[in-house]
This record gives C-alpha cells, sequence and structure tokens, in this order.
C-alpha cells in the first residue's frame, strides 16, 4: 500500500520531520521514514491520515518528554512534571489510535453516485394523468369548501364559486375593491 502525494501530505510530512530528524540528519531519508509509518497505519482518507499523523506526533511527543525527564538535571517536581506531561500526550496518541481504527473499521467511504435526472423520470402520459387527477381533487375541495353564507356575508354575489379568491376575509375585500376600481372611469 502506498500514499499519493499531495499538497496535504507534504504539509503533514512538513509536522513530523523534527521528530524524525534525530533518527537521521537526511531530511530525505527522514521523510521516507515518515512515509513508511503512515503507510503502517493503514490510513486510506485525509481524515484517517490526519488522526494517523496526531497518533504519531503524540507518540514522539511523549518519547522525547520521558527522554528529557531521564537525561536531563532537573528537581524531581519538574522531573514529574515532565513525567505527567509525557503520561497525558500518551493518553492522547491513543486516544488519536482509537478514533483512527474506529474509522479504519467501517468500510471505505463511496463515491456517491449521481441522482437520477427529475425532468424525465416520468413519461409524458403518466405526467398528464396526475396532472388530471390533481385537477379533480383541486375541483372537488374548492366546491366542498365554498359556502353560499359566505358570499352573502362579504358580497360576492353574481361571482362564480370558482373565481372566488382562496383565504380570509380581507382577500374578499381586497377582491372586491380591485372589482370596484375597475368599473370606475378614469
Amino acid at each position: 500500500m502506498s500514499i499519493q502525494t499531495s499538497p496535504f501530505l507534504e504539509r503533514l510530512i512538513r509536522f513530523l520531520i523534527p521528530f524524525f530528524t534525530g533518527v537521521t540528519a537526511d531530511s530525505e531519508a527522514a521523510r521516507a521514514e515518515i512515509l513508511e509509518t503512515l503507510v503502517s497505519y493503514g490510513a486510506r482518507t485525509r481524515a484517517e491520515l490526519l488522526n494517523a499523523v496526531q497518533a504519531i506526533a503524540y507518540g514522539m511527543a511523549s518519547l522525547d518528554m520521558l527522554h528529557q525527564a531521564q537525561t536531563t538535571e532537573m528537581s524531581n517536581s519538574m522531573r514529574l512534571r515532565f513525567v505527567g506531561c509525557a503520561n497525558n500526550l500518551t493518553r492522547n496518541s491513543l486516544k488519536q489510535e482509537e478514533m483512527l481504527n474506529k474509522r479504519l473499521a467501517c468500510d471505505k467511504p463511496a463515491a456517491t453516485k449521481p441522482a437520477a435526472e427529475p425532468v424525465n423520470d416520468v413519461s409524458d402520459a403518466e405526467a398528464e394523468m396526475t396532472l388530471e387527477e390533481l385537477g379533480v381533487k383541486i375541483e372537488s375541495m374548492r366546491h366542498r369548501l365554498y359556502d353560499p353564507a359566505t358570499e352573502a356575508k362579504y358580497g360576492f354575489s353574481g361571482q362564480n364559486p370558482d373565481q372566488l379568491p382562496w383565504g380570509s376575509p380581507m382577500m374578499a375585500a381586497l377582491a372586491n375593491e380591485t372589482a370596484a376600481r375597475n368599473r370606475t372611469p378614469t
């Protein structure tokens, strides 16, 4: 398994270079070591690569803190602080590895298939039949909602019930006002 190089991967390698330059002074050899380490984690996506890089960085920083605690001259309280920091870094490294393992346990996300074109998903005959059925349903509802008392109350006498405005008495008043303006000569 190999990892394809990209600007994203190169940036991750630059973050890890300081941890690997202690192994070799040659930057190309350090880069090769980083790539080999990343491949060993089995990361397939950028998110998985990021988890792997964080696990590596936390683990290497933890080892560096423990090394400093052992080799540097410091007080016991400072040494204890370094060991505590190393322990916290180790926990973070394990947490990143756990997150990576959960991601790796899932199948690789597949590319989504483009949706069917909604313009031609029904034949013309089916579309026409559906429109006719909806028209019949709308007409039956319109006649069911028509009330002669509403016609008398809001002054719609003489109008076709199919042409009555839908909605509140406010709409009825607006319809009457519009009709009155159309009758007034200008």
